[in-house]
């Protein structure tokens, strides 16, 4: 009959309580006061209780109530007492308790819809091989093209898009079922994952006749494409987490780095600071040197050439159609041969990329095998005409970290051994100042500066603290109760991680993090010893606590599978075990950022934010889940960011259109 569940309804003013016992799906109720409640030994006697099945005992009317967790009724009756019971948010504001439930982590997952609930029945996978092979590749890409730039568009919601194209592929009874099906907000219909897998799809399967086209319902190939991103196979009967993630934990991890939001501002922002600005800034720093000038060894083209060409792309499927004239950058009035050497680094002709898809032998061993697209966005049909299959993938190609990349399969294509020991300063120098870059974040955020120390940085703390064997986080921020210490750390997860190919590559990039926590750890240990050899006054008295954080400059899929584990693997070191130390928490540059923008308008502190997330809803989830979804923050952009982007795209227009160096950039807002 199943586990019986217990649910005590207490009536105020009296000692008398209500037990109500609901066993398996058989709806049998049993009623006795607390009173006479038997012991749990006792608990499944049915011949303690007065049983019934399939309609209420005349004698107790009044006793059977639907079972509800923490109900409050009248006494002696079943009617529900209208009472409302306030608890505390954790951001301090107090609220009745039914609006305090709160988000759970699975509440930030979309699910897609499938054949199954649009069709009412499966769609095979020999489908879409056999529409596919109807056709050329061209109008898929294209289709994939245009979907993409719409979904990416700003100021545009995923509904509105679901709406969009639901109105404009179905009529009547199917239109209106599937609108119904959207009215769940945790459902949706464009799927970006499904959408590259049906351009990878036809890189396979589409007729190599350019020339020749049969119709083809591409509406049903993409929605079949949905149904086959992931087999039930690749799951185990029982899920649980253990020692290793697991494929949900994998398919988690993966899914949370595809769909990572890319936001302009801070993407563009970042790589300009960063590549243009400190490495000319910072030449008197170790390892710092001229970024462009490296580029431009390495790949005899410009940087802000590439740069320039690539915005100018995204404009173009941004706010115009999605097919690009091949004539379309010629009003930069380069040169031919200076236009090409800009595309080259990430622009494909499409019977090359066809044969690069193909070749990679392990490229469909997971559904998130995107190499070629994202070394590739922009694919040129057999007219020259451009498409973006992704603006997103974009922007991540050329003002991420790929460019890095770009410099080293140059240098290390020459085989020389002084070629590629430049390969190495070159990696190091973007590392070293994605390093600077996040100190400067953290000071903005604290508001430190010479005249008034918050943030002490790596170079204080070995001066304090440096001595053979003791290791040194790279920052110290003093609270006064508390100190947050944080390690920044460029370490990113390997492709066999990012695409959940194995247990093994997952376990193993977090036991890189767990390296990086010992120095936070070590930082920790000297700060509660010899905390006044840091600041040069004498100690306080005050017991302090210690916020260990990780910011990871290129990201990391945080979730309650991911850091749990991570957590784990640092507490069998050892690491973080005293009673002073909260749990660990780990940011990204932009959670950094969005933190500044609140910190600017009088907001929580990041040791405040650091606190209450450790005992809220959505603790395991990232830090931007906790502030958008758990305390409905709405940050605006640190003026730090609005400033540099102002800067920034105002030197891009004006390296490609010199007359527009003034040109006047309306404000940019956060996104949601």
């Amino acid at each position: 009959m199943g586990t019986t569940r217990y649910t005590y309804l207490t009536h105020p003013a009296s000692t008398r309580d209500v037990i109500v016992l609901r066993t398996g799906a058989m709806e049998c109720y049993q009623v006795r006061r607390r009173d006479q409640m038997p012991s749990d030994n006792a608990a499944h006697s049915p011949d303690k209780f007065t049983s019934f099945l399939g309609h209420e005992p005349t004698s107790l009317p009044n006793f059977i109530a639907p079972i509800s967790n923490n109900a409050t009724y009248f006494d002696g009756t079943a009617i529900r007492a209208i009472a409302s019971r306030f608890v505390q948010r954790a951001d301090g504001l107090i609220i009745p308790e039914y609006l305090a439930q709160g988000p759970a982590p699975i509440d930030q997952i979309l699910v897609y819809l499938t054949t199954r609930e649009i069709f009412g029945f499966d769609v095979p996978e020999t489908y879409i091989r056999g529409e596919l092979g109807r056709i050329n590749v061209e109008p898929v890409l294209a289709f994939v093209a245009e979907v993409m730039a719409r979904l990416r568009s700003p100021g545009i919601s995923r509904t509105e898009v679901d709406e969009h194209y639901v109105n404009l592929w179905f009529k009547g009874e199917a239109r209106t079922k599937i609108l119904n099906l959207l009215k769940d907000p945790l459902k949706g219909f464009i799927v970006p994952q499904a959408l590259l897998a049906l351009a990878q799809q036809a890189m396979l399967y589409c007729g190599k006749d350019l020339s020749a086209n049969k119709p083809a319902n591409l509406v049903a190939v993409y929605l079949a494409a949905t149904d086959h991103l992931t087999k039930e196979e690749d799951y185990p009967s029982e899920l649980k987490i253990s020692e290793v993630p697991g494929s949900l934990g994998r398919e988690l991890i993966s899914n949370q780095v595809f769909n990572a939001d890319v936001d302009e501002a801070h993407t563009l922002t970042r790589f300009i600071r960063t590549w243009l600005q400190l490495s000319k800034e910072q030449f008197e720093t170790k390892e710092v040197f001229d970024l462009e000038a490296a580029y431009l060894r390495a790949t005899d083209t410009p940087l802000r050439d590439v740069l320039a060409v690539g915005l100018a792309l995204r404009a173009a499927t941004m706010n115009g159609p999605h097919i690009i004239s091949p004539t379309y950058l010629s009003g930069l009035g380069w040169t031919t041969e200076r236009i090409s050497k800009a595309l080259a680094p990430f622009t494909i002709d499409i019977h090359v990329l066809r044969q690069y898809t193909c070749s990679q032998s392990d490229f469909a061993a997971t559904s998130w095998s995107f190499d070629s697209f994202s070394r590739y966005p922009v694919v040129r049909d057999h007219e020259g005409a451009m498409v973006v299959l992704d603006p997103n993938l974009l922007m991540k190609r050329i003002f991420g970290w790929l460019p890095l990349f770009d410099v080293k399969f140059a240098l290390q294509s020459t085989g020389t051994s002084e070629d590629k020991k430049y390969a190495s300063r070159v990696e190091n120098c973007v590392r070293r100042l994605a390093e600077i870059y996040a100190a400067e974040i953290l000071d903005s955020l604290t508001g430190s500066s010479a005249m008034s120390r918050r943030t002490y940085h790596d170079r204080e703390l070995r001066a304090a603290y440096s001595a053979p064997g003791i290791k040194i986080a790279d920052a110290a921020i003093d609270y006064g109760d508390s100190w947050v210490v944080a390690e920044v750390t460029t370490i990113q997860l390997r492709r066999e991680s990012v695409t959940g190919m194995s247990d093994e590559a997952v376990i193993s990039d977090i036991d890189k993090l767990v390296e990086e926590v010992a120095q936070i750890d070590a930082t920790i240990s000297s700060l509660r010893e010899y905390e006044e050899k840091l600041t040069g006054l004498p100690p306080s008295g005050v017991r302090r606590r210690y916020f260990p954080l990780l910011i990871l400059t290129e990201g990391f899929p945080v979730n309650p599978i991911s850091l749990p584990l991570l957590r784990d693997r640092v507490g069998k070191r050892g690491l973080l075990a005293e009673g002073d130390v909260m749990p660990l928490e780990i940011a990204d540059l932009q959670e950094l950022e969005i933190i500044e923008g609140l910190q600017e308008n009088g907001g929580q502190s990041l040791k405040e934010i650091l606190d209450k997330k450790s005992n809220a809803n959505l603790r395991n989830m990232q830090i931007r889940d906790f502030l958008l979804s758990e305390l409905h923050l709405s940050p605006s952009r640190p003026s730090r960011v609005k400033k540099l982007y102002h800067e920034s795209f105002k030197s891009m227009v004006g390296h490609m259109y010199p007359t527009m160096k003034n040109l006047e950039l309306p404000d940019i807002e956060q996104p949601e």
